[in-house]
């Protein structure tokens, strides 16, 4: 188009516009266009006063002016819808566009509505899209009837509810009246298919669909009024995870299993039921666990499953198993005294009968180990190291182990027990501590007493096992007692010296320590002070953002959020400072509706699992700016939702 005409078109009265796109198509600029222009009618048997959305869609060649008229009848109202042109005469119904580029499409969506009064007939509407070179006629569906009112049509689903993330057969039923219809099934206003005109049924793949929400249906039929209903998508339920404490049991050998069941970590209260009806339980709501006693008659799999409404089943395997020879160990002796070696001989049977070349090895408070004879016998030197249980564990291959214990008991020591009532002195403030020593409960006479640490001394106790000692601590710590006396263990206590000083600032604690605020909200932050005994002290404090481009936060502890991403807050008094970690995030109403609900959820979930870059990656649903959207962003979402902003 000729840059001097365009440059006036905005400023022309509408006759005018279209006198100059007449003049244009007398100009030679270019050779014959070619374009071509199809409508579809929604709907082409309607009653008086009823209404039905028409389609023209243009295909375009090349670059060029374009023009649509669209002949309609007399005394309908014609609505326009959605069309993108530059220029639209109402008198004529007709549609101008200055520049279109070859390849391009257009589309006019536009209502028309019957008149209340109309003759019921069968009416035509025509038309034509013109260019620089031609006029060429509108093709595609060109009438509609108007009749009596129409009878309506129902539409029902089974199953009424999907799953989210799962597909879904689904079979709609068009009826009216009781009596099948064949028709037309748009889910979501796309057809998906026609129902059979016997059964007025028709069986849909409904895709996964990847969040919670409502997929509407509509059945049309122009000789029918439409019929919708709706299908509903739900989240998918939680999967329970069940273990056994065991992998395999015992054939004929009945045996203990616990099983637990959880979902998404956290136990849960479900039958657990297990294959070839060797048993059942529930488990406990608060340890997600229950016991079965397991009693196999043969070898092979049990899978035990896991059920509870809401959740899909978990299961798990265990085997039963042909049980092996087992082996049974004996020692010669029970008890054995620690730090004296003891020869013990352990015997090894299985049914009865001595097994050779079988490993005897200890463990737990002594070690060794030894190989069977031909008499299942085993000598081995035991020296326990401390008092406890030695364990003797008895080994082939081709034989289950067996276990037998040995006591380790201590020898028999006088051990001194010092006390004393005192638990604190001051530095540089003498003390009269008494000390009590026994020995099994009794005093004990003659023992020395000496003090070390924080401050020296000592005594020795009377009859009575007290001795009394003058303290007088240097410096501040911990002063040892130590009771000794030949032939007993020395015994041992403590207490402390402490240096009596004015309280100081030593700890800052900033309250809350972690904190999530919305950009454009603010919160507030609480400064603890203590002093070195762990009591309140009153001093002031300063407050800073450690990145004033995400919040600032006031001299008396008010943050505000100003963009997303993370800052560190901090409270100080000289060289004691403490802090807390604020997260700003941008608004969970994504849509900019003022209310966080399902739309701003469905705009999350197209995004769900993209990171910055992909396509398809909507920063607005990132909404705590970690480039990648995630179950964090769900979390926020979830946290607001419902509320309005």
């Amino acid at each position: 188009m000729n840059e001097s005409i365009r440059k006036y078109l905005p400023v022309l009265t509408g006759s005018l516009i279209f006198s100059l796109l007449i003049l244009l198509t007398t100009m030679p600029t270019f050779a014959a266009a070619s374009a071509s222009a199809t409508r579809d009618i929604q709907t082409e048997l309607l009653t008086p006063g009823n209404s039905t959305n028409v389609t023209v869609t243009i295909t375009n060649d090349l670059n060029q002016a374009l023009s649509l008229k669209e002949n309609i009848p007399s005394g309908w109202t014609l609505t326009r819808v959605s069309d993108g042109a530059d220029s639209y005469k109402a008198s004529t119904h007709e549609w101008v566009w200055f520049s279109v580029a070859a390849g391009s499409t257009k589309t006019v969506i536009y209502t028309l509505t019957v008149p209340s009064n109309a003759t019921l007939q069968e009416y035509n509407i025509t038309g034509f899209i013109s260019n620089a070179t031609e006029s060429l006629d509108v093709g595609g569906e060109t009438s509609i009837t108007v009749s009596e009112a129409l009878p309506t049509l129902q539409i029902s689903a089974n199953p009424t509810t999907v799953t989210v993330g799962v597909p879904t057969p689904v079979t709609f039923t068009v009826t009216s009246s009781g009596t099948p219809v064949e028709a037309q099934v748009l889910v979501e206003s796309r057809v998906v298919g026609t129902t059979n005109a016997s059964t007025g049924t028709l069986v849909v793949n409904i895709p996964a669909i990847p969040s919670p929400g409502i997929i509407n249906v509509t059945a049309h039929n122009p000789s029918y009024i439409n019929g919708t209903t709706t299908l509903t998508v739900v989240p998918a339920p939680e999967a329970l995870s069940i273990t056994a404490s065991q992998t395999e049991v015992p054939v004929g050998i009945p045996t203990t299993v616990i099983f637990t069941v959880t979902s998404a970590g956290l136990p849960k209260q479900a039958r657990v039921t297990l294959s070839g009806e060797l048993g059942s339980g529930i488990t406990n709501a608060t340890t997600g666990q229950t016991e079965i006693i397991v009693n196999a008659t043969v070898a092979g799999e049990i899978i035990a499953t896991a059920e509870r409404p809401g959740f899909t089943n978990g299961t798990t395997t265990i085997r039963a198993v042909v049980p092996a020879a087992a082996l049974s160990i004996t020692a010669s002796v029970t008890e054995v005294t620690v730090g004296i070696p003891t020869e013990v001989t352990f015997t090894v049977t299985s049914n009865g009968a001595p097994v050779r070349l079988a490993d005897v090895v200890l463990s737990g408070m002594a070690t060794g180990s030894d190989r069977t004879d031909a008499n299942g016998t085993a000598l081995i030197s035991v020296n326990a190291t401390g008092a406890g249980v030695i364990t003797a564990t008895a080994s082939r291959s081709g034989f289950t182990e067996g276990t037998t214990t040995i006591t380790a008991i201590p020898a028999v020591v006088q051990t001194l027990v010092i006390t004393t009532p005192t638990t604190l002195v001051t530095v540089g403030e003498e003390t009269l501590v008494t000390f009590t020593v026994t020995s099994a409960g009794a005093p004990v006479s003659g023992v020395s007493v000496t003090l070390s640490g924080a401050a020296t001394g000592n005594g020795i106790t009377d009859p009575a096992g007290i001795a009394t000692i003058s303290t007088n601590a240097t410096i501040e710590g911990t002063i040892t007692a130590t009771a000794s006396k030949t032939g007993y263990v020395s015994g041992i206590t403590t207490f402390s010296a402490h240096l009596v000083e004015g309280p100081e600032l030593t700890t800052i604690t900033v309250s809350p320590a972690t904190a999530t605020v919305t950009i454009g909200n603010t919160t507030t932050f609480t400064a603890i002070t203590l002093d070195q005994f762990g009591a309140p002290i009153g001093v002031t404090v300063t407050w800073t953002s450690s990145n004033m481009s995400v919040g600032t936060i006031t001299s008396t502890g008010v943050f505000t959020a100003i963009g997303a991403g993370t800052t560190t807050i901090t409270a100080a008094n000289g060289p004691v400072s403490g802090t807390a970690t604020v997260t700003v995030v941008r608004s969970a109403d994504i849509n900019g509706d003022h209310i966080i609900d399902y739309k701003d959820l469905g705009i999350l979930g197209v995004s769900y699992g993209l990171s910055a870059g992909q396509p398809g990656f909507n920063p607005l649903a990132d909404l705590n700016s970690d480039g990648v959207i995630d179950y964090k962003d769900l979390g926020i979402l979830g946290a607001h939702y419902g509320e309005s902003v």
